[in-house]
C-alpha cells in the first residue's frame, strides 16, 4: 500500500510538471508545483522531483531547479501513458531492491 501511494504521488508530481508546462510554456517553480499540489511545505516536492530525476523522468540542469526538463522531450513525453506505467515498475523496482 505505501509503495502505491508513493507511486500516485510520483504521478501526481509528474502531471502537475507537464501540465503547467503545457498552460505557460515553462516549468514550475517548487513554490507553484507547491500550491497546485495542495502541500504546505516545498520539502516534499522537492523530494518526489528529486526522485522523478533519479528515475530519470525530470532532468534539472546542476542548480538550476526552475530548469526542470521533462526526458526526451522539449516539454511533454510523447506519451504520458507509457511514461507512468514505466514510473511505477521503476518504483516498484527500487522499493523492492530497498
Amino acid at each position: 500500500m505505501i509503495k502505491q501511494h508513493r507511486t500516485d504521488i510520483l504521478e501526481r508530481v509528474y502531471m502537475a510538471i507537464i501540465e503547467y508546462w503545457s498552460d505557460n510554456q515553462l516549468p514550475p517553480s517548487f513554490d507553484e508545483l507547491t500550491r497546485l499540489l495542495h502541500y504546505s511545505s516545498k520539502s516534499n516536492i522537492f523530494n518526489y522531483v528529486k526522485e522523478l530525476v533519479e528515475l530519470g523522468y525530470l532532468e534539472v540542469p546542476e542548480g538550476k531547479w526552475r530548469s526542470i526538463r521533462v526526458v526526451g522531450s522539449t516539454w511533454t513525453p510523447p506519451n504520458v501513458t507509457d511514461t507512468l506505467k514505466l514510473i511505477k515498475n521503476k518504483t516498484a523496482k527500487k522499493a523492492i531492491l530497498l
